[in-house]
Order: C-alpha cells, then structure tokens, then sequence
C-alpha cells in the first residue's frame, strides 16, 4: 500500500512493502513522473523503514516540489 508521509514542511510519497525475511530478494523502488520512465533506487527513492516484515520507501523529492509522483516496487531475485 502507499500514501504520504510528513517530517516537517515536507511532504513525501511512499509505499509500504510487505516481506518475509526469509526470502532471498531485493527490493527497490521505482519512481516517475509519467509512468513510461522510472528511477529505480537511489537517488530516487530511499528507504524510509526497514522491518522483519515490511520495507518503506519513499521518494526523494517532496510532493510540494513534483506534485505528479508514481511509486512502484521493484523485486528481483539475486
């Protein structure tokens, strides 16, 4: 799932990222501004919260700046 998160004056887009620590995957995240090119990872995105069952990520520019954000994951298998 996602939405927005505030620190501050900031206000930022992410998603919540359910896992299972147990698994061997890699989990980035993907951002665009028009659904046909995305940033995967930095400097794009960061994660926001690490957890032994879910990942936050959230995008790197606030939504007062790029108010047009889409979030996606990313998971690949190493």
């Amino acid at each position: 799932h996602g939405g927005l998160s505030q620190d501050g004056t900031n206000t930022w887009l992410q998603i919540v990222v359910p896992r299972d620590e147990r698994r061997d995957v890699l989990i980035s995240g993907r951002v665009s501004t028009n659904l046909s090119d995305w940033a995967v990872g930095a400097p794009g995105s960061e994660i926001a919260e690490d957890t032994d069952s879910q990942l936050t990520i959230r995008s790197t520019t606030p939504v007062e700046n790029k108010p047009a954000q889409f979030m996606s994951a990313e998971v690949s298998i190493p």
